[in-house]
């Protein structure tokens, strides 16, 4: 029961905070009022006639979640005014996204491969110069005595 009550509350306070930033996102002009001046301004523009005349209209209809713009904006262009979204062409573009995928995979795994292989190379190459430079320093100097 406790964390019902809590769990309410949280919501509560969610949905509070999210219509506020609404609210001052699409009316800057009320950040800077006091309480007062707010709750003057809410009184005078909400609490009207006309704003329960649209509440009621708005509560009569059907719930659909609002999809964010960017999805809105994506789908707009996407669909070129049709209703429903083209299945067959995203299924197309899915798999020759998939195909180009995999082919940038092989090419990377063939690459790893070849920098293995080089660094190998690399390893001993540097193994054979030392290999030298140290046979120079050790070599024994045969001067002749006078």
């Amino acid at each position: 029961m406790q964390q019902q009550k809590e769990q309410e509350r949280k919501d509560r306070t969610k949905r509070l905070c999210k219509r506020a930033g609404l609210l001052e996102s699409l009316l800057p002009g009320t950040i800077p009022l006091t309480d007062e001046q707010f709750k003057a301004f809410l009184e005078k523009t909400l609490i009207t006639e006309h704003s329960r005349h649209i509440l009621t209209e708005i509560q009569a209809e059907p719930i659909h979640p609002i999809p964010s713009q960017s999805t809105a904006k994506y789908l707009k262009s996407v669909l070129n005014g049709r209703d429903k979204i083209p299945l067959h062409t995203w299924k197309a573009e899915t798999a020759q996204l998939t195909d180009e995928k995999d082919n940038l995979y092989q090419q990377y795994y063939a690459l790893k491969e070849e920098v293995k292989e080089v660094e190998v190379i690399r390893r001993n190459v540097e193994s054979v110069a030392r290999g030298n430079e140290l046979k120079v320093k050790t070599r024994p100097t045969h001067d002749a005595e006078l």
